[in-house]
């Protein structure tokens, strides 16, 4: 089946349902290679994400479709490179906090400062992960080894160790 035409087809003749319809069953059959190209540039989570994000915007606006030469490629560019941006964004060193904290005055770094308030309000393992992530740079997957966790495992603690310091450093 040629699912570009088909889905072109759908479009112009207004047939939203049937449009709706045909880009499903492309989802169902272009999914497991999408989402292996995906897998490489993220993690699980990620990568299911940045698909699904694609396809519920071309649910939205079908219109790219009908200027891409490929759908495959056109969906697997825009779902490699949302996971890629997804990535870079939880990967992010300490500095993502540095500009809500200012140096203490006795000399201590942001980042020091940072750390010194973590320590506090931290579990020691979500500690120990920031620590790895950020002092010692190890990637995800060392840390998960260290850890004893998955590497999708640690990418979601680390994210959400992030966000939860953000909210208490505020």
């Amino acid at each position: 089946m040629n699912w570009k035409r088909e889905l072109e087809k759908a479009v112009e003749d207004g047939d939203r349902d049937g449009y709706v319809t045909l880009l499903g069953r492309f989802y169902d059959e272009a999914y497991p290679r999408l989402f292996a190209y995906c897998r490489k540039e993220a993690s699980k989570e990620i990568a299911e994400d940045a698909i699904n994000d694609v396809f519920v915007t071309l649910i939205e606006n079908p219109k790219p479709i009908l200027q891409a030469e490929s759908l495959f490629n056109y969906i697997l560019k825009m779902a490699t490179n949302r996971s890629k941006n997804s990535y870079k964004e939880c990967v992010s060193p300490l500095e993502v906090l540095e500009e809500d904290v200012p140096a203490k005055e006795d000399g201590m770094s942001r980042s020091e400062n940072i750390l010194d308030r973590a320590k506090g309000c931290l579990d020691d393992g979500s500690y120990k992960l920031l620590l790895l992530r950020c002092i010692y740079h190890y990637s995800f997957k060392e840390i998960g080894d260290s850890l004893g966790i998955g590497e999708d495992a640690a990418v979601y603690r680390y994210k959400t160790i992030i966000k939860k310091l953000r909210r208490l450093l505020r």
